[in-house]
């Protein structure tokens, strides 16, 4: 069985630095179906592999993400 740590996964907040849009929107996008995310302990979690595999499939790997938080 596969651990799981801290590491692996990224928060609201850092999805939405990410994606350059508002906490708001990235919450919207964990309810999408088919969105690699998951309520643990009441807070949204996405598991950072699995992201990069649903952008691959959902857009052919062409998004860029923005890391290290919003641009400004």
């Amino acid at each position: 069985m596969e651990r799981f740590t801290d590491s692996m996964f990224i928060d609201i907040y850092e999805l939405a630095a990410m994606f350059d849009i508002r906490a708001q929107a990235a919450r919207n996008m964990c309810h999408a179906k088919g969105f690699p995310a998951r309520k643990i302990r009441g807070r949204w979690r996405v598991h950072k592999e699995k992201l990069q595999r649903w952008i691959d499939t959902e857009f052919g790997g062409k998004v860029i993400a923005v890391y290290g938080g919003r641009r400004g």
